[in-house]
């Protein structure tokens, strides 16, 4: 569909809600969302059953994963990885909720990402940042958002107890601040990058580098916004 995001691609590599919201997200807003999947499927495939659907159907899966292409790799492969590398040469973002451990052991974190494709937005989801002991940790949100964050605390009554949470209101609630990080840097960047291409040809380097963490311009490192929930 027509938006502020059309005429530009995405690559996206996410599972369950909070990766795949975000896609959803820059799907409506125009943009060519292009999902990864492994040969199991996302396990969001598995909402549908969670919630007593027995005919296939995942009206969550399905909401998040509105208006995308999908295609199927197995990047634990060389060949699934080396296809996983075609796409992301052609694309104006990566946008990915896997764990920084995982995405380095097949060779999308960002520094292989962003040394083969310098023009690519980088939009990394995590639950508890890059570094410290809780970097590759798993970050569902009855945890990272309701429990950790201390919205459970807060909202308890003294002497009762945590009020039910709503599924998925931490992920959505980050898809949309990751969206409003990619989106202005993917539609400034990505006219000048394919434009810079076609002028230079295919080897050559476009700055400014940006992540959601990093922008580098001029080969000097900026702050900009974080993904980290």
């Amino acid at each position: 569909m027509a938006g502020p995001m059309e005429g530009i691609k995405v690559v996206e590599l996410g599972v369950w809600v909070a990766g795949p919201a975000a896609g959803g997200i820059l799907a409506d807003w125009g943009a060519d969302v292009i999902k990864i999947e492994p040969p199991d499927g996302d396990p969001a495939r598995l909402f549908g059953r969670m919630i007593g659907i027995e005919d296939g159907l995942s009206p969550p899966f399905e909401m998040d994963n509105r208006s995308k292409r999908s295609v199927v790799l197995d990047l634990a492969t060389d060949d699934g990885r080396a296809t996983a590398s075609e796409l992301l040469s052609g694309a104006d973002v990566f946008l990915t909720n896997i764990r920084p451990g995982a995405l380095k052991r097949i060779a999308l974190d960002f520094e292989t990402v962003a040394d083969r494709n310098p023009q690519l937005v980088y939009g990394l989801i995590t639950g508890y940042g890059e570094r410290g002991p809780d970097a590759d940790r798993a970050a569902y949100d009855v945890a990272a958002f309701w429990a950790r964050a201390g919205l459970a605390h807060l909202l308890t009554r003294p002497g009762e107890t945590p009020p039910f949470q709503r599924g998925g209101m931490g992920d959505h609630t980050t898809a949309i601040a990751a969206t409003s990080a990619i989106a202005p840097v993917a539609v400034r960047i990505g006219p000048i990058a394919r434009a810079t291409k076609r002028a230079l040809g295919s080897c050559a380097r476009i700055t400014p580098r940006a992540r959601l963490r990093c922008r580098r311009r001029s080969g000097r490192a900026t702050r900009a916004a974080s993904s980290d929930r």
